[in-house]
């Protein structure tokens, strides 16, 4: 009896070399390493190399991480500053 080398998927079997290629949905897992590189928490004076000895330190301080959060406004507009200085310079002699 001869041996099939080959590879089922999705109930389908496919001869070895003959299978299509993975949809980039199913590939494998996106994994977010933990590793930091000795970042200095503010908040106890110790370096981490860890995100979650990080974050549990920082919560165990009583504060927060902050800065991730979605811009939800736009920020005011600034007045135009120039012709209040021409004026200023006009006035002080500097034109």
């Amino acid at each position: 009896m001869r041996r099939r080398i080959g590879i089922i998927r999705d109930g389908v079997y496919y001869a070895a070399g003959t299978e299509p290629p993975v949809a980039p949905s199913r590939g494998a897992p996106m994994v977010i390493p933990d590793g930091l590189d000795g970042v200095l928490n503010p908040a106890d004076g110790k370096r981490y190399d860890s995100k979650r000895a990080y974050y549990r330190a920082v919560r165990a301080a009583g504060a927060e991480i902050v800065g991730n959060e979605k811009q939800t406004q736009r920020p005011p507009e600034i007045a135009p500053v120039r012709p209040d200085i021409i004026e200023a310079m006009k006035r002080h002699g500097a034109l």
